[in-house]
């Protein structure tokens, strides 16, 4: 069972690419507690609300084109080389016993939110909200990350949120367990067995299921993507932690986060370079 908080809907996504659009996509999130069980060979994991935290996060519309269903590259011109890059794409949701938020902020190479011709391509957005009826707009972050060796997951951060009534709030996070593997999630060729993607058709199972074990206890790992025969570096940016926000009339608020960091190619502020052995978004989505 779910209690969920007000959603949010974000700025509706629209980039293109080549005269087409490449993403138009709408988006809302919704932040709230959880109460149930998961079992898991035989062992019930009790689900309490003052232990978990509930996340929803969905999106309808043109996405960005993956293979196996992207178009041939031969058959088309040349793709568009963006004036501004996007490198940085960091969300956070969070709950407190008082009130709950959200905010996605996304940088170019150099660290800046500006507006880009990108599938996450807001600068910045975001809210409090108390309950259902008072929300409080967000108006911009500034962040310092730590990240685990050998990986782009972060392990820790200390954040200055501005609202729009001239607000500060104080957030220090730490991520308390290993970051999500998304690699099996489906996103790219090589994630599931059949060759396919979320984006293709699967057979007339509903559900279509596949079943492995994978252990990324210890990152960064070693993966071999189904149809390949060598192993790659993957690591988590899906994060899960604790979290202590202070508001701006100096009051304290204890709480859990969940964050997620797509961190593509070059980015100045933490030093990272582009990875020579991946592409622009797999290193973004935790691959090398």
């Amino acid at each position: 069972m779910a209690r969920g908080g007000a959603p949010h809907l974000s700025t509706h996504h629209l980039a293109t690419n080549r005269g087409r659009r490449v993403t138009d996509q709408t988006r809302y999130n919704q932040v709230g507690s959880v109460e149930g069980w998961a079992q898991i060979d035989g062992q019930r994991i009790a689900i309490e609300p003052g232990d978990w935290l509930g996340v929803r996060d969905h999106s309808w519309g043109i996405y960005e084109g993956r293979p196996p269903l992207a178009p041939d590259a031969r058959w088309l011109p040349p793709r568009e080389v963006p004036l501004v890059r996007r490198a940085l794409r960091f969300s956070m949701f969070f709950l407190t016993d008082s009130f709950s938020g959200y905010f996605h902020v996304h940088e170019d190479e150099e660290g800046r939110q500006v507006l880009m011709n990108d599938a996450f391509g807001t600068p910045f957005e975001g809210v409090i909200d108390f309950g259902w009826q008072n929300r409080l707009e967000l108006k911009n972050v500034r962040h310092k990350l730590k990240f685990a060796p050998g990986t782009r997951s972060v392990s820790s951060g200390e954040l200055e949120i501005a609202d729009v009534n001239g607000g500060l709030w104080r957030l220090v996070f730490e991520i308390t367990a290993p970051p999500y593997v998304i690699v099996q999630v489906g996103y790219h060729v090589g994630s599931w067995k059949d060759g396919g993607s979320i984006h293709t058709f699967h057979g007339p199972d509903n559900p279509y299921m596949e079943w492995d074990e994978l252990d990324f206890s210890r990152q960064p790992a070693q993966h071999t993507l189904y149809g390949e025969t060598e192993s790659r570096t993957v690591y988590g940016v899906e994060h899960l932690g604790t979290m202590l926000i202070t508001a701006p009339d100096g009051k304290a608020y204890r709480g859990k986060q969940q964050t997620e960091i797509f961190l593509n190619g070059r980015y100045a502020p933490y030093g990272f370079e582009a990875p020579k052995a991946a592409t622009h978004g797999l290193a973004g989505r935790g691959i090398l």
